[in-house]
């Protein structure tokens, strides 16, 4: 479990630790009935994942109707190491709750700094992520079943939905960064989609952000866009 915590402060990512927990075949916890049924650990999830960091168990606590008391038990995780997960875990719930609403406007075109009643045009960067973003919950909610599908629906080709599809590939703090660009700052930096999809193919988290700066920045190294 400590591994587990210690990923999540590496990473800042649930999909990062979800991939390296299924590529370890880490499994959540055994448990036998007290009629002695075996439940068997199963793979982990983003739910479970979020469960397992938020339970004050591993500090030697325990929670009951919202109330937390000292346990019986020896904390296995260390306090300040799951303070800096809580941190961490409240920072990203409050980044969700703000990349959804530049979601809602990125899909009708509207940018968060039109005045007066003006839209600016959201760069074509946003749009391809939110346009994906739109895909993803439409499979996770069963309304497609596949690219082919969503292919058919939005009168492109498969291969161009994979495409934008990829750009989920990136990490979450750098979607959001990609989801509340201005026209102005896109324009300056000069970022095409196909260097961003060069990014998404980047496996190393720590070297796709460190990418992701270079590429942000006017006078660092940039990729080859062709």
């Amino acid at each position: 479990m400590q591994a587990i915590f210690a990923l999540y402060l590496q990473h800042r990512s649930f999909d990062a630790v979800l991939a390296e927990a299924n590529a370890q075949r880490w499994t959540t916890k055994s448990w036998r009935t007290r009629e002695g049924k075996e439940h068997l650990g199963r793979p982990f999830t983003k739910a479970t994942l979020i469960r397992l960091l938020t339970n004050v168990l591993y500090l030697g606590q325990v929670s009951h109707w919202d109330v937390v008391y000292p346990g019986e038990h020896a904390a296995i995780v260390n306090k300040s190491v799951w303070n800096r997960v809580k941190r961490l875990l409240d920072q990203h719930k409050t980044r969700s709750l703000r990349v959804a609403k530049r979601f809602q406007e990125a899909q009708i075109g509207k940018s968060p700094t039109a005045q007066h009643g003006e839209t600016e045009r959201v760069p074509r960067v946003t749009r391809l992520l939110a346009l994906a973003l739109k895909f993803e919950e439409m499979i996770r909610n069963g309304v497609v079943d596949n690219f082919t599908m969503l292919a058919e629906l939005s009168q492109v080709s498969r291969a161009r939905v994979s495409q934008m599809m990829n750009l989920l590939n990136l990490a979450p703090d750098i979607q959001e960064e990609i989801l509340f660009l201005t026209p102005v700052e896109a324009k300056r930096l000069r970022l095409s989609e196909p260097a961003v999809r060069k990014l998404s193919a980047i496996l190393d988290w720590v070297e796709k952000r460190a990418q992701w700066s270079r590429l942000r920045s006017p006078a660092g190294d940039r990729f080859d866009s062709r």
